[in-house]
């Protein structure tokens, strides 16, 4: 947030904001996720997915070049030290792939972003950006083969007021995906919604 350019020319939306506190709270974050993820099988890959907010980084360093190696993601919030590996999907379109499913962060944010991203990676995709849960489904005629593109909420807050919206309603939903994948790569998938920091897992277990 304070590097963000919607926030430039206006100090006061800065007040009491450090580049500091932000990674300091990314840390804390992070850490926890990945003793979540590892907490069962402690040689679980942890891969993290650059998004818009991560590139503003090197975006900052081309600008103040004296910053470099301080406060881009993989530096500051220490993945080497975690074991997490780090995708550049936003500067680099880089995905990742498990079986059939491609994973990225998302790249649209207009009304059918789904049907958007399934035109443009021509995969079955899923990804994050937009916050809010989408889908779209494209059948190829005469071949049965299908692709799904899949938005899968987002895990933060709800905000009460978010500058770069300008007062616009928001339809960020909470949500987490699990995803069963069989040995020819395909898959399904199941979207559990949050609702009160309560959710309940494809296999019946209430999460809270």
């Amino acid at each position: 947030y304070s590097i963000s350019r919607f926030n430039e020319g206006q100090p006061g939306a800065l007040e009491g904001k450090t580049i500091l506190a932000e990674l300091d709270e990314g840390f804390r974050v992070l850490t926890k996720l990945v003793e979540a993820a590892r907490y069962h099988n402690p040689a679980c890959r942890v891969i993290y997915l650059e998004g818009n907010h991560e590139a503003r980084a090197y975006q900052f360093v081309n600008r103040f070049p004296h910053l470099k190696g301080i406060i881009e993601p993989e530096n500051a919030l220490c993945f080497d030290n975690l074991g997490v590996e780090y995708i550049r999907s936003w500067s680099e379109s880089e995905g990742f792939n498990i079986g059939k499913a491609y994973f990225a962060h998302g790249r649209y944010t207009n009304t059918h972003h789904a049907k958007k991203m399934v035109e443009s990676y021509e995969e079955n995709i899923f990804y994050g950006h937009t916050h809010d849960l989408n889908s779209f489904n494209k059948t190829s005629m005469g071949t049965g083969k299908t692709k799904v593109g899949h938005s899968l909420g987002c895990l933060c807050d709800y905000p009460k007021n978010v500058d770069y919206t300008k007062g616009a309603p928001k339809n960020w939903q909470q949500a987490i995906a699990t995803f069963f994948f069989l040995p020819n790569g395909h898959f399904n998938y199941y979207i559990s919604r949050i609702f009160d920091h309560r959710f309940i897992s494809p296999t019946g277990i209430l999460y809270e």
